[in-house]
C-alpha cells in the first residue's frame, strides 16, 4: 500500500467516534475480504489511483485517531486475520516517534486470510502498559474494533459465545468497547467475510458501554 495520505482528516476520532480513553487499543480486521472497495459516500483520497479498499480506509482512520492523541495517553494496534498480531507487545506512549512508527506499520499491512475476531479482541483486552516507576502495569480502558464480517476462524466463532466471554472478561475491568462494521457495499469477496458481523459488533458495543458505527 502507498503511504497514508498526509491530508486525511477524521472529525472526532475513529470513524467519528471520539477517543476518550487514556490507554487505547485499535483492533483492525485485515482478512482477505478487506481488500474489497470501501463504501465511499463523500470520501475521496487525493492522489489515489483507484477506490480505496476497506483496509485502506481502516488504516487511514486509525492513523488520524492516533495522530490526535495527547502525549499523556498510551496506545497499541492489533490486526487480525487467521490469528492476531500486535504491533507492540504492550501499550506505548503517544509520542511523535511512536506515532511515526505506527504510520509505517499501517502502510505495510496487506489483506489476507480468514476472520479470527476472537483472537484479535481478546488479545487487545489483555494489553497492559510497560512497568513504570510505580511498578504497576495499567490495563486498557478503551478499545476500537473494526471488522467487515462474521468470525470465520478461531477458538470462538459463534456470536453468543463471543459476547458471553467478553462480558465475563470485562466484568471487573469495564473497558469501553467501540465497534465499526465496514462493508455495507456488496462485493464479490463478501462471501469470504460471511456477512452478518454487523449485529455482533453492534451487540458488543451496546454490552460494553461503547458506540457502534456502520460504514
Amino acid at each position: 500500500r502507498d503511504a497514508l495520505p498526509e491530508n486525511a482528516t477524521v472529525a472526532g476520532g475513529f470513524f467519528g467516534i471520539p477517543v476518550l480513553g487514556q490507554r487505547v487499543v485499535f483492533v483492525i480486521d485485515r482478512s482477505g475480504s478487506m481488500i474489497s472497495p470501501a463504501p465511499q459516500p463523500n470520501d475521496t483520497v487525493t492522489g489515489d489511483t483507484g477506490t480505496p479498499t476497506r483496509l485502506d480506509i481502516a488504516c487511514r482512520e486509525c492513523w488520524n485517531a492516533v495522530k490526535g492523541m495527547g502525549a499523556d495517553t498510551y496506545f497499541n494496534v492489533v490486526v487480525f486475520s487467521d490469528r492476531a498480531q500486535a504491533w507492540k507487545p504492550e501499550l506505548v506512549p503517544a509520542t511523535t516517534a511512536n506515532k511515526g512508527a505506527l504510520r509505517n506499520f499501517l502502510a505495510r499491512l496487506l489483506a489476507n486470510g480468514s476472520t479470527n475476531l476472537w483472537d484479535g479482541l481478546s488479545s487487545a483486552m489483555q494489553m497492559r502498559t510497560a512497568v513504570g516507576k510505580s511498578d504497576y502495569r495499567e490495563a486498557v480502558d478503551e478499545i476500537f474494533l473494526l471488522s467487515d464480517g462474521h468470525p470465520s476462524s478461531g477458538e470462538v466463532m459463534d456470536s453468543e459465545g463471543i459476547k458471553v466471554r467478553i462480558a465475563e472478561q470485562n466484568r471487573h475491568t469495564g473497558i469501553r468497547l467501540n465497534t465499526v462494521f465496514i462493508g455495507s457495499r456488496p462485493s464479490e469477496l463478501d462471501r469470504l467475510a460471511q456477512p452478518g458481523g454487523g449485529p455482533l459488533l453492534q451487540a458488543l458495543a451496546a454490552q460494553n458501554k461503547g458506540t457502534f458505527v456502520e460504514r
